[in-house]
């Protein structure tokens, strides 16, 4: 079952009648849906008109007039794109189960498209589009062929059209390029909408196997994968190509379920130039992403969804608890204790003295002037400035837990034990306490 977008534009009726041409040659069924955007005076009369044509063709039409009070107003800014957004919206409501949707982009639309990317920027993967298949299944059947062939093709068979009128704004990039740029373009190569058309499916094979590239180099570098944190390795990441890299973060902020739309190729080329190098770099994305690049990890973090409450509680020893919806602690004994405390420790992992820890030992958030003294150092300090000092973003700092006995603090996660807890020659039984969830700390050894 195809679904035809029908504006009533020249595009639109060429595809559909082309598919109803084929229809018995491919097996499908043809249907036509219009969206009336409600955004000009005449806009009703081009549904009629789209609806009158699908009467002829006797197919069904589904045909729906867009509430804008109900999407929060009528949109005063990116407007094409606002229509554009609830146009496939209902056309995939439409095709739904079963279907799926055609749209009619032909390759002067491609020309246009590549053209604006490319005065924007864009990289490989801005540069391929449109491309013949969405990554939510819309297809567009047309993309090869160029304006002149679908009038000629529409002029062959007497098939009306309606032109939309702003494809005459001149406000619009557009409808500029499309009338004092590509009329250029075509002196000099009168095929320049195919050949353009080629370079760009070209790029888009490269952009794909990049991205099976950077699928395969996330699973690899991936240490800790949550709802709201994906955590990288930064050193075994740095031999890959930066364009890896960077689609690589590309993939894991898609992973993480945040909009990409609003995310150009220029900052995670940054960030991946950054991981190549071993600098650091925090960037703050649209879409409530943050990237953070430090010499252990590089951690692709949600930033617009509150952390969780820390519940605090005993931690049975041994035992698990859970204290927060996403995040345990568990305790173990271990006996004798590991030869090499250090080795086996990490920002998830401490090792402690059983005899040192005094009961009970609980688990807690961070409170105002908290002060330990990290193993290595020769005095306390405080809390906030570890996290200050590791440039913990202050969003964050309130998420970290801290786990404490009767005579203190022994250990804040992502930092080093309390020196009072420490594991020693004289240890003859070791406490292992691990944390599970996420962790807002980047593997740094240095207690600074």
């Amino acid at each position: 079952n195809v679904v035809v977008g029908l504006s009533g534009g020249p595009d639109s009726m060429a595809l559909c009648a082309v598919l109803l041409e084929l229809a018995d040659e491919l097996g499908i069924r043809v249907e036509a849906a219009h969206l009336d955007h409600d955004l000009r005076d005449d806009s009703s009369a081009c549904a009629d008109f789209a609806e009158r044509q699908a009467e002829k063709w006797n197919i069904p039409f589904h045909r729906e007039r867009i509430n804008w009070t109900d999407r929060g107003g009528r949109p005063t800014a990116n407007v094409e794109a606002s229509a554009r957004e609830a146009r496939y919206e209902f056309l995939k409501r439409v095709a739904l189960p079963t279907g799926i949707v055609a749209v009619a982009h032909h390759a002067g639309d491609r020309l246009e498209s590549f053209l604006v990317n490319l005065l924007r920027g864009a990289g490989p993967r801005g540069l391929s589009v449109p491309r013949y298949r969405r990554e939510d299944g819309i297809v567009r059947p047309l993309l090869d062929r160029t304006r002149d062939e679908i009038t000629a093709y529409l002029r062959e068979r007497d098939l009306p059209s309606r032109e939309d009128p702003t494809n005459r704004d001149a406000s619009n990039l557009r409808s500029r390029l499309r009338s004092d740029v590509v009329p250029l373009l075509e002196r000099e190569n009168p095929d320049v909408a195919r050949t353009v058309g080629r370079a760009a499916a070209l790029l888009g094979d490269l952009d794909a196997l990049v991205v099976d590239l950077a699928r395969v180099a996330m699973r690899d570098l991936t240490l800790r994968e949550g709802g709201k944190e994906l955590a990288l390795d930064g050193p075994r990441g740095r031999p890959y190509h930066r364009i890896v890299l960077s689609t690589l973060l590309r993939e894991a902020i898609r992973s993480l379920g945040r909009d990409l739309s609003g995310i150009g190729f220029e900052p995670l080329e940054r960030c991946a130039r950054a991981w190549k190098n071993g600098e650091k770099c925090v960037l703050d994305l649209p879409g409530d992403v943050r990237i953070a690049v430090e010499s252990g990890r590089v951690l692709v973090v949600r930033t617009g969804d509150p952390f969780p409450d820390i519940r605090e509680q005993e931690i049975p020893v041994p035992g698990r608890i859970r204290w927060s919806a996403e995040g345990r602690l568990s305790v173990r004994q271990v006996r004798p204790p590991p030869l090499d405390p250090a080795g086996v420790s990490g920002p998830e992992v401490a090792w402690l003295d059983a005899d040192r820890v005094v009961s009970p030992l609980r688990v807690r958030g961070r409170r105002s002037g908290d002060r330990y003294r990290p193993l290595g150092l020769p005095g306390s300090v405080k809390i906030q400035d570890l996290l200050v000092n590791r440039k913990i973003p202050r969003e964050w700092r309130d998420s970290l837990p801290v786990v404490e006995d009767a005579e203190g603090i022994v250990w804040v996660p992502g930092f080093r034990v309390d020196h009072r807890t420490r594991i020693t020659e004289d240890t003859e039984t070791a406490l292992r306490v691990e944390m599970i969830g996420t962790l807002p700390i980047q593997e740094n050894q240095n207690p600074r």
